[in-house]
């Protein structure tokens, strides 16, 4: 038992030492995630064409900060190639920040007031001049400069700015209002650049189940320090025989050993933390953790000595026993934790489908770390509308051809977008989304029989992909996608006559095993459910079968946009050199100059959930461990009590239901009791939970008892 008691105190200094660590850390994180928003206020550059240059709109930035002697700030959320989440932020620093002082620095090169265009800090440590120090942090984080960003991402977003003393955040918008209206020809307002909600800083939570597991590891040694001192009393009452004191009763049979453990587990503890370099207020906070344990331990610790001391010391002599009320306390207890482990189970198993669910869905967008999308779409030199309609059909024809031979992946779900939804909500017709075969060989659906569905690139048909629970409606299908071809021929034919020589095909229907999920590769299409359609008609656009202006808007549209262009080792900026040969012979280069990742959104979650779903299985595997040694305690109890009955029984050839019936009958009470308990507070879901802990518990007792009965039979006949 004493061999136990010191498992279980190590494991609480184990636990402590992770709590602590855990705490430090996400105060660490949440310190660098959130150094813009202390330091500095929010303001937006919205989603606006004559802000959509970087080449204009940074060298405004860079005289307003010069001019206000301001800071200014963006902090982005990237998936790197090693498919890690990456924090960056970037800085245009011009006069005193605090902006360094959030960050852990090691290996700096000189003293950090500013940073050049091409310098940059982060936790990967490398050989690269250009890195000025390396950053300290459990996230990886790269610090760079503002004119970086803008080589991989879009100028709409939320910035931050440091202000000087005497510069008010008003005044600030004002002046740079003022700047940007005068450089761009614009009548913007201060309010166009306020934040329309609050910012509120992406912080990540402490692990809370670390802390409930502390608890319940300090409420297991409690009881087993309690059972270790109970089932020491002849030791007691030798010890009181012999005119030992309490006190001293109390050091011999608990203390010394208590102390000696945590002192060992501490220190060990100690030199594993300054291996690491972990600082000094880790340190602290750990050593305060533990002595608070400590002395709790030792409190509870004098009470049941203190009893079995003040008792006959006859009776302790004879080895009275107390495995009574042990045995009640360490029912009420194994009762509680079970409910708490019932309880975790349900959220576990709850949080744990629903995380798959999410995740699998999520998990379409780290395929957009292959793809890259236009933005934003500019003027360039086409003025007059002539010259923009030829950009358009060259784009939409010439462009296209070269990307789709590539790779490029065409999913146009703009009629699921919120807006559009809301704008169409009496529209009777049919709403359909649009992809190519690109997007069918990486998403991939399935027809009525279970085949996968294969569209070649030459088919003329007009290929239609419905769902097998629509076949009764499809005629009125084929009607609907009839009159809406020629519609189409029509306004093609009156606006672009010399450019398309294309008529109405012929329409087919492949029918699809229903229930299948469509992702739209757009963030603006049913966010609730990931961004995926349900019950929606496919239209397959190949290059044979559609009119120029069905693939108009599909350059441009940043993280909304139809077309996904296939990136060269997932590298945007690497891309854009390849294409500008192609862009320039088109004359297309002007209007098209920056290709932005089509998961600019948050992919972060997706490594949330990851991390989520192992904590889960960590969690599972301590429940399991706490509940069987509080089992194992407990079957022990109850066989040394009833040990003398239970072999004589046996002996006699009682069956094993009758001898240990006692025992069968406390545990189906204690069960059917929990049951009730656990359907009425955490709902029917509950029964699965409890069914496999009773299951593991019962083929534990069954070990358990069967091993207890060998091992002790010969002792008591004997009479030992």
């Amino acid at each position: 038992m004493r061999m136990l008691v010191s498992l279980f105190i190590c494991l609480i200094s184990i636990f402590s030492f992770s709590v602590v660590e855990n705490r430090v850390n996400v105060k660490q994180m949440n310190n660098v995630r959130s150094v813009e928003y202390r330091i500095g206020q929010a303001f937006e550059i919205p989603d606006s064409v004559e802000l959509s240059d970087p080449e204009r709109i940074y060298p405004c930035l860079e005289r307003i900060a010069n001019e206000l002697q301001v800071n200014f700030f963006r902090q982005q959320f990237v998936v790197d190639e090693d498919n890690q989440l990456e924090i960056r932020k970037y800085a245009l620093i011009t006069s005193d920040t605090e902006f360094f002082n959030y960050f852990q620095i090691i290996d700096q090169k000189d003293q950090l007031e500013q940073l050049d265009e091409n310098e940059y800090l982060s936790t990967q440590k490398s050989n690269d001049t250009n890195q000025i120090g390396t950053i300290k942090n459990k996230e990886q984080v790269y610090v760079g400069h503002l004119k970086q960003l803008y080589n991989s991402s879009r100028v709409k977003g939320i910035y931050f700015v440091e202000l000087p003393i005497g510069l008010s955040y008003d005044m600030f918008l004002q002046t740079m209002v003022e700047e940007l209206n005068q450089t761009l020809h614009t009548n913007f307002v201060a309010d166009d650049f306020r934040l329309t909600e609050p910012y509120v800083p992406d912080y990540i939570n402490e692990d809370e189940f670390l802390e409930i597991f502390e608890i319940i590891l300090v409420v297991v040694t409690i009881v087993l320090i309690v059972y270790m001192i109970l089932n020491q009393s002849r030791k007691i009452g030798i010890y009181n025989l012999f005119g030992f004191s309490n006190i001293k009763i109390w050091l011999k049979i608990v203390h010394l050993h208590l102390t000696g453990v945590f002192l060992l587990s501490t220190v060990l503890l100690l030199i594993f933390a300054l291996i690491r370099e972990n600082d000094n207020e880790f340190i602290l906070r750990f050593l305060q953790k533990q002595l608070v344990t400590y002395v709790i331990l030792t409190l509870i610790s004098v009470v049941p000595l203190g009893v079995i001391a003040s008792t006959n010391i006859y009776l302790n002599l004879k080895n009275k026993e107390y495995s009574q009320p042990i045995f009640v306390f360490n029912s009420i207890i194994k009762g509680f934790l079970t409910y708490v482990m019932i309880a975790i189970g349900v959220a576990s198993f709850t949080n744990i489908q629903s995380s798959y669910h999410y995740l699998s869905s999520l998990k379409n967008w780290e395929k957009g770390n292959s793809y890259g999308v236009f933005y934003p779409l500019l003027g360039g030199d086409n003025d007059t509308n002539e010259d923009m309609i030829k950009s358009l059909v060259t784009a939409s024809t010439e462009l296209y051809h070269e990307l789709n031979s590539q790779g490029a992946i065409l999913i146009n779900a703009r009629d699921y977008e919120e807006d559009s939804l809301i704008l169409n909500q009496d529209y009777k017709g049919i709403f359909s989304i649009r992809v190519n075969p690109n997007y069918l060989k990486e998403f991939p659906l399935y027809d009525e029989l279970g085949n996968q569905v294969v569209i070649d690139e030459q088919t003329k048909d007009r290929i239609l992909l419905v769902q097998a629970q629509y076949k009764e409606f499809e005629r009125e299908i084929l009607d609907f996608f009839e009159e809406n071809q020629w519609l189409t021929y029509e306004f093609d034919q009156n606006n672009f006559s010399k450019e398309t020589s294309f008529e109405p095909k012929e329409i087919k229907i492949i029918w699809l095993k229903n229930n299948q999920s469509i992702f739209s590769f757009n963030p603006d299409v049913y966010k609730e459910e990931n961004n995926m359609i349900s019950d929606t008609i496919v239209e397959v656009i190949t290059e044979y079968n559609s009119f120029p202006t069905e693939r108009w808007g599909i350059l441009g549209g940043g993280s909304t946009d139809p077309l996904k262009v296939k990136l060269i080792d997932n590298d945007p900026q690497v891309t854009m050199e390849n294409l500008t040969p192609l862009l320039k012979e088109l004359n297309l280069d002007s209007q098209l100059k920056y290709l932005v990742p089509a998961n600019e959104l948050a992919l972060d979650k997706v490594k949330e959930l990851q991390e989520e779903l192992k904590v889960y299985g960590g969690i599972f595997l301590i429940d399991l461990l706490i509940f069987s040694i509080l089992l194992l305690q407990n079957i022990s109890i109850h066989f040394n009590k009833y040990k003398k009955e239970i072999v004589v029984k046996r002996l006699y050839g009682f069956g094993y239901v009758k001898a240990y019936r006692k025992y069968w009958t406390i545990f189906l009470i204690n069960w059917v009791i929990l049951l009730l308990i656990s359907v009425a507070s955490l709902g029917a879901g509950a029964i699965f939970i409890v069914i496999g802990i009773l299951l593991i518990e019962a083929f534990y007792s069954l070990m358990g008892l069967n091993i207890l009965e060998k091992r002790n039979k010969l002792y008591v006949i004997k009479g030992e």
